[in-house]
């Protein structure tokens, strides 16, 4: 909201927050030509900076996973290079596909070379969100191995409980251990 954005991005900052995801929705990003659209983009990120905040892109839709829609997201990651963001968040949750839990090995193997489509496409720094169960046992080894070679700048580790807090930080220590050449967040 441009009557708010400068007192909120102040606000956000004497919180704490360094750093805000920025989100398009589809009509957005099909509308990404229009004149006013990009001025309030840039205002955004213009304003983020100022408040010494760092901005990246948010982009995820499951559907990007197969190859076919793949185009869809660098094409996406194209357009949005004329703008001053700072880097470039993917949040895809393949788990969110119907039949997922069948098929998660595939999944996680379209997302590895989703990710490395979406780093050819760009010169910013490139990250995501994924599932603890894609940093542990073999899927573990294979994105360390994948996503430290593919040069992910940060993993954030979605790892939620209202219960158990420590539950939460055993998981992810022992993640983090087991993921020396990946920065998880």
């Amino acid at each position: 909201d441009q009557s708010t954005r400068d007192s909120q991005l102040i606000e956000m900052q004497g919180e704490g927050f360094e750093r805000i995801l920025v989100s398009l929705n589809p009509a957005q990003i099909a509308g990404l030509d229009n004149f006013l659209l990009r001025v309030e983009i840039d205002k955004l990120l213009s304003a983020a900076h100022t408040n010494g905040m760092k901005a990246e892109l948010l982009l995820g839709d499951p559907h990007w996973l197969y190859p076919a829609e793949r185009t869809k997201l660098v094409d996406i990651i194209k357009r949005v290079s004329a703008f001053k963001f700072d880097g470039i968040h993917l949040d895809i949750e393949q788990d969110s596909l119907p039949g997922a839990e069948n098929k998660r090995a595939e999944l996680f193997g379209m997302l590895l070379d989703t990710v490395a489509a979406a780093k050819d496409a760009t010169k910013l720094p490139l990250s995501l969100s994924l599932h603890p169960r894609y940093l542990e046992g073999d899927f573990g080894a294979e994105a360390n191995r994948r996503l430290g070679a593919i040069g992910v700048d940060y993993v954030t580790v979605m790892i939620y409980s209202s219960k158990d807090i420590n539950a939460v930080a055993k998981r992810f220590s022992t993640i983090a251990i087991c993921s020396p050449t990946l920065k998880l967040r």
